[in-house]
């Protein structure tokens, strides 16, 4: 039978542990919310260069239809 010292020190170490896996869950939670933050940004940036891809697209056939028509 364990005696008062070993199973203090096993309510200890299993105490570090809880701890220790409650500070990496934190850290995940933090992690995945920059991801999810950096990953709003860039859907934001590539909207604007889809924009930006479209926009150049229209003034390229109206250039073409400029020079179509000798306008």
């Amino acid at each position: 039978m364990k005696n008062i010292k070993d199973i203090k020190k096993s309510i200890g170490e299993r105490d570090s542990a809880v701890q220790k896996a409650e500070d990496g869950a934190a850290d995940l939670k933090e992690k995945v919310a920059n991801l999810a933050k950096n990953l709003e940004d860039i859907e934001r940036e590539y909207q604007v260069c889809s924009l930006c891809v479209e926009f150049l697209d229209i003034i390229s056939l109206v250039a073409c239809l400029i020079f179509t028509l000798n306008i």
